[in-house]
């Protein structure tokens, strides 16, 4: 009797701590490069703050921002990886070939999030190499209603 006493407590605990920004799925994540180069999305942005940062927030967040890398392959240029915590999102972008070619190129990386529990986040994209990682952008965004 005792033990199960300290599983429900031990359980009711753990169900209690989780946080909503823990439980949302990847599978309503999709954080992808578009294909080859790019221009920049300055006449698409809202933002006043950089010409290539862009994103509505209704029931769903979409982001679009610019990175640059090296032209050789156009696909699959970065390895992508995202981390929720609280009311931020960092996104960080690695170069899968950095030195292939003797060209750089914009590409664009398109992100939406589902199901986000806050009307408010501040979006960290972070690209990293072998020598620094370099923030390359630090907004706020905020839902739409």
């Amino acid at each position: 009797m005792r033990n199960e006493k300290l599983i429900i407590t031990l359980l009711f605990i753990i169900f209690v701590s989780c946080e909503e920004s823990s439980v949302i799925s990847d599978s309503k994540i999709k954080i992808y490069q578009i294909p080859g180069c790019q221009p920049a999305i300055s006449k698409f942005s809202n933002s006043l703050i950089d010409s290539c940062f862009n994103y509505t927030f209704f029931d769903k967040l979409k982001i679009d921002f610019c990175v640059s890398g090296n032209c050789c392959p156009d696909e699959n240029r970065f390895l992508i990886n995202y981390k929720i915590y609280k009311d931020t999102i960092t996104i960080t972008l690695t170069d899968t070939a950095a030195n292939l070619c003797r060209c750089i190129c914009n590409y664009i990386i398109h992100g939406e999030f589902e199901s986000l529990p806050y009307d408010g986040y501040i979006i960290k994209c972070i690209q990293k190499t072998a020598n620094e990682s370099k923030i390359l952008y630090n907004q706020k965004v905020f839902r739409v209603y």
